[in-house]
């Protein structure tokens, strides 16, 4: 069992050292002010209410100065999501690695990364999987996953989210 404890984490490390470029910008929130989140769209889906919350404190973030707090009424989902590249600017690119992921905790929540794919020529695999979920802990922990894009995708949005039906917080 130990064995393959130790491999299954030197496999882990392996994975995280050849992903691949970095996909998000802003990816720390540091681009923010009090209520906007620089280079990301908040965003709300099947809920009625939500509360985003740009905390501006090093002793809450896992790094830097910004975190963001999602919390909703337990229906839908709430989070925030980044566009990368547009129909007429390709800004990811099939075959290619990603690396996608950050740092979370929590309370009765689920981080989840989840990435909407887009263009003409768009092409999904057989069993493509295109949300993954990570139940979280009240300490931070990094999450994340090594995403080969599709044939056929031209941009996407990389969402960040509070799985829905959980009230949170979830802290990003």
């Amino acid at each position: 069992m130990k064995k393959n404890l130790v491999f299954l984490a030197g496999l882990l490390i392996v994975g995280w050292l050849l992903a691949g470029e970095n996909l998000l910008v802003n990816s720390g929130f540091e681009n923010s002010s009090a209520t906007v989140v620089g280079n990301w769209r908040q965003y709300t889906y099947g809920t009625k209410g939500g509360w985003f919350t740009v905390v501006n404190d090093r002793n809450q973030a896992h790094s830097g100065n910004i975190c963001l707090k999602l919390e909703t009424e337990g229906k839908g989902y709430i989070g925030v999501m980044q566009a990368v590249g547009q129909a007429w600017a390709q800004g990811v690119w099939p075959g290619r690695r990603y690396l996608v992921g950050g740092y979370a905790r929590g309370k009765d929540a689920t981080f989840e990364i989840a990435f909407h794919l887009y263009g003409e020529k768009l092409n999904l695999p057989k069993g493509f999987k295109n949300r993954y979920s990570f139940p979280v802990t009240e300490e931070w922990q990094r999450y994340g996953v090594i995403f080969t894009m599709p044939e056929g995708v031209v941009w996407a949005n990389v969402n960040f989210d509070l799985k829905g039906g959980q009230r949170g917080p979830l802290v990003i």
